[in-house]
């Protein structure tokens, strides 16, 4: 199963605009989508820059992995 991991920009601004502490890490698979502030990948994994084709989040760098995360 692939994941993708992202960062959350708009979730790094609201906290620093807000002064909350909302997890701006996105961990997304088939399965559905988690939030953390920290990803730890127990494999391989690649970082990818497609500023052409952004995912559907609108994310255009994040890492893909099939390796299990935590």
């Amino acid at each position: 199963m692939k994941t993708r991991i992202y960062v959350n920009r708009r979730i790094i601004a609201r906290n620093k605009s807000d002064k909350t502490r909302l997890p701006p890490l996105v961990i997304h698979t088939s399965n559905g989508t988690r939030r953390a502030w920290k990803v730890h990948i127990r494999g391989p994994s690649q970082l990818i820059y497609a500023p052409d084709k952004p995912l559907k989040s609108g994310a255009s760098i994040w890492i893909e992995t099939d390796a299990e995360v935590n």
